[in-house]
């Protein structure tokens, strides 16, 4: 019996808002909603931060500010350097050295300087025990430790880009915290000067030591260096003077060896010369000292001129003439005086040559000894310069540490300091804790957070559904609208009721015409008739998940809304264990649906006329035991269909599909299915169960009606409101214009 629909979305204009706009409106909506809690929480939380922080002891800080410089002063000017240098003024060596500075400031050694001098372990007030009780007090005194209370009191604050940087002391005695940070900056000038000064001491001492050291060192290598000169003879002249001297030796005793021997070699050659001579023509002297003797020359000139003499006589006369007797005998004495001259001259010459060939040979023997000499010379140098060099660098060594010995002791007498007091601390008139303006104002602002916090948890843990969104997103199904929670409007005249005519809430649509529940209602109708206007939706069966949802008067209130367009309707009671339409409409339930399919009635007797015009009932009648078997005769089609032909539209009140079959047997029967959810009430899950026990069926949802929702609650805000009082009223004339024209169709179909 079940029938093809074609489902229409819903008209344009009853959409959702745009989707980019949900999320915001959501929140905004649940923030509205547990408005009340949010408030709440949050005076809670504030209210208890408020008490906390004016319960909290008054703290005060006091502040003392140093300039820190990362060199002292050049007093000695800048030749003297410093025993302790701070640091090279490069970014991250300034950036070490200030880091250091702030940990030496906060350190436990500091602290433990200030606590001695001001004797803090024993200040109770210092310690916070001033208010604690004597039996107490003992106990609690060898618990604190004085210098970890004052680290922890204690703040360093460097001023950025600057060499300031001040000690903060929060305490809740302000002359106290004064004085600690006195204290603390005094210190901390006296360790650094300690500091250096233990240094400088460290390095005078030292240096003391080491110039004993070098002062003997210096002094043995200088004896040992005038010994070495002794014993060498080197007092008057130095070792390179003297090699220079045995160079410039060996250099002229070899030029002169060379002159000398060459000199020889000459001499030899001459005498060979003149040797050569005495054995041959003596006319024929080769040798120059022959040559240039004038009385060789004379001899030589008288032989010649004696010899020409010879020669012309020997051709005029015999070899017994006189003449040539005389000349011959001349000759021959010319010849020996020659020859004599000529012995004597090489005689002369063998002499110097034998006197040139000793002095060769001294020569060749001092070239001997200067090189013995160089030599020897040459071998002292090595010793000599390992002397040299012991004896310079025990000198310089001794020069440097004498040097920085004077500054040292210069330095040691020089107390400077590189860091100054700036500002000394002043004692604090107003406290700096506790921050009242600024814990209160977060104890609001957490208050707030906290509040939204738990509104938004409670929002999601609350499973029912609520709102459009929940029935098309979760449950799937088309959102046919909203019933609003009934309320009577204190001047029903207004209205257009009488205020003495007595009604249940399921007839408000009757008579409250005009209020936002009867424009909702009609936005049902239309919204119905829009999802199906090729298909007349004959037979309308209305069911929920579980009881006290309000279907009965959803059921009588759209029923309402459609007889006002005219049409015929007929309201069925089909819940055969809780019926509640007769009790609705004032009527009597003797005789009804159970009746008709038992064949105890007619329809005439069934059928009840009602108050509102068009609207007919028929009541559950006498319950039977098995109202499920009922539904399942022929009968009880037989009866669907006579009630079809009898009315435009039938709508039947069913029992919760969850607790029932009875619904899902119906569903089968109609032509659609309105499921009814009570808006902030049933749980999701229930309703998912029902309906898919429906959909197991194939039952024709046409969608679902969220009931009972209360438009001025924060649970849907204003929104829902403006939908439904604006396109409620805007749908009212044309959705009667169509319900008429649809049911005028029916009934030409009918006839």
């Amino acid at each position: 019996m079940s029938k093809e629909h074609n489902i229409q979305p819903l008209p344009p204009g009853l959409d959702a808002p745009e989707e980019g706009l949900i999320p915001l409106r959501e929140y905004w909506e649940v923030i509205l909603k547990r408005i009340w809690l949010v408030v709440l929480v949050t005076i809670a939380v504030f209210a208890l931060v408020a008490a906390y922080t004016f319960q909290l002891p008054k703290k005060y800080e006091a502040r003392a500010s140093l300039i820190i410089d990362m060199a002292n002063a050049q007093v000695l000017g800048s030749e003297v350097q410093p025993v302790v240098e701070f640091s090279k003024a490069d970014f991250w060596n300034s950036s070490q050295f200030f880091q250091t500075q702030y940990r030496i400031i906060k350190s436990r050694s500091l602290a433990t300087k200030v606590v001695e001098r001001l004797g803090l372990a024993d200040d109770l007030v210092f310690l916070g025990l001033d208010k604690v009780k004597d039996e107490e007090l003992k106990e609690r005194l060898k618990e604190a430790d004085p210098v970890e209370r004052l680290m922890s009191i204690t703040e360093v604050e460097p001023a950025r880009e600057t060499r300031i940087v001040t000690i903060a002391i929060t305490h809740t005695d302000p002359k106290l915290a004064a004085k600690l940070a006195n204290e603390m900056a005094d210190v901390y000038r006296q360790l650094n000067v300690e500091r250096k000064m233990e240094s400088t001491y460290g390095a005078y001492n030292w240096l003391t030591s080491q110039y004993k050291d070098v002062k003997e060192k210096l002094e043995a290598s200088d004896k040992a260096l005038y010994d070495f000169k002794v014993r060498n003879n080197i007092l008057s002249t130095s070792l390179e003077d003297r090699q220079n001297i045995i160079s410039q030796r060996l250099i002229e005793l070899n030029r002169q060896l060379n002159e000398i021997r060459g000199e020889r070699i000459r001499m030899g050659a001459e005498a060979d010369l003149v040797r050569q001579m005495r054995r041959g023509d003596l006319t024929q002297a080769a040798s120059e000292r022959v040559i240039s003797n004038p009385l060789v020359q004379q001899l030589k000139a008288s032989l010649t001129k004696l010899r020409e003499t010879e020669g012309e006589l020997s051709e005029r006369y015999l070899d017994d003439h006189p003449e040539l007797i005389a000349v011959r005998s001349q000759l021959k004495t010319i010849e020996k005086e020659l020859n004599r001259e000529i012995a004597t001259i090489l005689k002369a010459h063998e002499n110097r040559l034998a006197v040139t060939t000793r002095s060769e040979t001294g020569l060749e023997l001092e070239l001997e000894k200067a090189k013995r000499e160089a030599f020897e010379v040459n071998q002292k140098e090595l010793e000599y310069s390992q002397l040299v060099r012991e004896q310079k660098n025990n000198s310089r060594l001794y020069e440097l540490v004498l040097r920085r010995l004077k500054e040292t002791d210069l330095s040691r007498l020089l107390k400077d300091n590189n860091i100054r007091v700036l500002d000394k601390a002043l004692v604090p008139e107003s406290p700096v804790l506790p921050r009242v303006p600024l814990n209160l104002a977060l104890g609001l602002v957490l208050g707030l957070v906290l509040g939204l916090g738990v509104a938004f948890l409670l929002e999601m843990l609350d499973n029912t559904v609520k709102s459009q969104e929940d029935v098309e997103g979760y449950l799937g199904i088309t959102f046919l609208g909203m019933v609003p929670r009934m309320k009577f409007d204190s001047n029903p005249g207004a209205m257009g009721v009488n205020p003495d005519a007595g009604f249940d809430s399921e007839l408000y649509v009757h008579y409250y015409p005009k209020s936002t529940l009867a424009e909702c209602c009609r936005t049902v109708r239309t919204n119905i008739l829009f999802m199906s206007p090729d298909n007349n939706l004959d037979r309308i069966l209305i069911t929920s998940a579980g009881p006290l949802e309000g279907k009965t008067t959803t059921a009588a209130n759209i029923a309402t809304a459609m007889s006002q367009s005219n049409t015929r309707i007929l309201l069925v009671d089909t819940d055969m264990r809780r019926p509640r339409l007769h009790k609705v409409f004032k009527t009597h339930n003797k005789v009804g649906l159970s009746s008709l399919l038992l064949g105890e009635a007619t329809y005439e007797e069934a059928i009840q006329k009602t108050d509102v015009p068009n609207l007919d009932m028929i009541a559950c009648g006498p319950i039977p035991p098995n109202p499920a078997e009922l539904m399942h005769t022929e009968r009880f089609l037989e009866i669907l269909r006579n009630f079809a032909a009898r009315y435009d539209r039938v709508i039947f009140d069913s029992p919760p599909t969850i607790a029932v079959t009875d619904s899902m047997i119906l569903s089968n029967l109609v032509d659609g299915v309105i499921f009814v959810v009570q808006g902030g009430r049933t749980s999701k899950d229930i309703v998912r169960r029902a309906l898919n026990k429906l959909k197991a069926v194939n039952a024709p949802l046409l969608g679902a009606v969220l009931n009972n929702v209360d438009l001025d609650s924060r649970t849907y805000g204003q929104y829902y409101y403006r939908y439904y009082r604006q396109y409620g009223q805007y749908y009212e004339t044309d959705a009667d214009a169509i319900e008429m024209d649809a049911s005028h169709d029916a009934s030409d179909g009918a006839s």
